[in-house]
């Protein structure tokens, strides 16, 4: 036999479920997920935490990327100025390989390769953002320094490394004397050197 008392309680446990359901469909509306509790999926909720984490990580390669293209957009722009500088260079050598120039319009040409050698020289110090983009990893002094017996390279061979995916990072710097001086090349010849001797 049901009692009154029996039905009641069937009654409002019903009614208990139903206020849960509602409000776990009320938390769903309102945050706009389907797992907002480990309890709620516990598979899912682990999945989901799986793919946020990895979610973090591409941002951060993104961060990466973005935080080094600069760097590498001015490191081509100063490549290029001294591409135009050596193809400077070779103009006025070609021209003064004959002998119609006079003493002084040679002299004259002698102070244009100097100020090449000067502007190369100046650009192989640029610095961004208090970092000497040729000087590796030392960033107390200018990588480069003209003396008396030619020019020094005071940075170091320090590679930055910058990780753009969970497999493989990309080196974001060139080493100045590779560049410049052309070292750790067979038969290479320095730019500064160059500019130097045509002087």
């Amino acid at each position: 036999r049901v009692t009154n008392q029996s039905i009641a309680t069937q009654v409002a446990e019903g009614l208990q479920r139903s206020y849960q359901r509602l409000a776990e469909a009320q938390e769903v509306v309102t945050s706009g997920r389907i797992i907002n509790h480990l309890s709620d999926n516990p598979i899912g909720a682990t999945r989901a935490m799986r793919l946020r984490s990895f979610e973090e990580q591409l941002g951060q390669y993104q961060r990466n990327i973005s935080n080094t293209t600069p760097a590498l957009e001015q490191t081509d722009a100063v490549l290029g100025d001294m591409v135009e500088a050596l193809t400077r260079a070779k103009e006025l050598t070609v021209q003064m390989a004959n002998d119609i120039y006079s003493p002084a319009e040679r002299a004259a040409v002698a102070r244009e390769v100097h100020q090449i050698f000067l502007q190369t020289l100046a650009q192989a110090n640029t610095k961004m953002e208090n970092r000497f983009i040729f000087g590796g990893f030392l960033n107390g002094a200018a990588p480069f320094v003209d003396t008396a017996t030619g020019v020094n390279y005071n940075g170091d061979n320090g590679e930055i490394k910058v990780k753009t995916n969970p497999t493989s990072s990309i080196t974001a710097n060139l080493l100045g004397n590779q560049v410049y001086q052309g070292a750790g090349i067979a038969r290479s010849q320095g730019v500064f050197d160059v500019f130097k001797d045509l002087e």
